[in-house]
């Protein structure tokens, strides 16, 4: 009897150590990769402009990749492409607002925008090379770094970008700047 009441105590501990385990492993985290990926971004990489008597503006537009990895209860990898972009504005020869010397610098491996090193950062809806319309966000460096609203509508050939910016609904600051530095519409000719 000594001997059955010891193979009793090794099965309780065996499974004990069995229940303990499968405890463990369901609550280890899982990893989940979420994609937001859209081939159609790479087609309006490069430079964009508008020009009106004395007035410029240079757009130059990135495609970027990146993967960004968040630790909550799982792991979150998320897959996202984007068009970085950096813009000058000038008037005659003055410059009045620029980041464009950013341009060519190596973009980040993760999806961590700067405002001050990439000014621009649009998306194509749903991914549809039909609708030809981007939207996402600028920068105004002398309305306080102020994000405006984008929406640029592409015409059937996809070189020339009619763009439309405003203020951010979010925009309630009183204190917050007035106005936008580039116009609110300009056309832009793909380069």
């Amino acid at each position: 009897m000594h001997n059955h009441s010891k193979l009793n105590n090794m099965k309780i501990i065996t499974i004990s150590l069995l229940l303990m385990f499968i405890s463990t492993t369901t609550n280890a985290q899982v990893t989940i990769t979420d994609y937001d990926t859209c081939q159609y971004l790479q087609q309006y990489d490069g430079e964009w402009r508008y020009t009106n008597g004395n007035d410029t503006i240079r757009i130059y537009l990135r495609y970027h990749r990146t993967a960004n990895t968040t630790y909550y209860s799982t792991t979150t990898t998320t897959i996202t492409d984007r068009l970085w972009g950096w813009h000058e504005y000038k008037r005659g020869n003055i410059v009045i607002e620029s980041n464009y010397q950013n341009r060519l610098l190596a973009l980040p491996s993760e999806n961590d925008f700067n405002p001050m090193f990439s000014s621009i950062l649009l998306g194509l809806p749903n991914c549809a090379d039909t609708s030809k319309r981007l939207i996402g966000f600028i920068t105004d460096y002398l309305q306080q770094k102020e994000w405006h609203d984008v929406k640029a509508s592409l015409d059937a050939t996809k070189t020339i970008m009619t763009w439309h910016q405003e203020r951010g609904t979010s925009l309630n600051d009183p204190f917050a700047g007035m106005g936008m530095t580039l116009p609110s519409n300009f056309i832009l000719i793909k380069q």
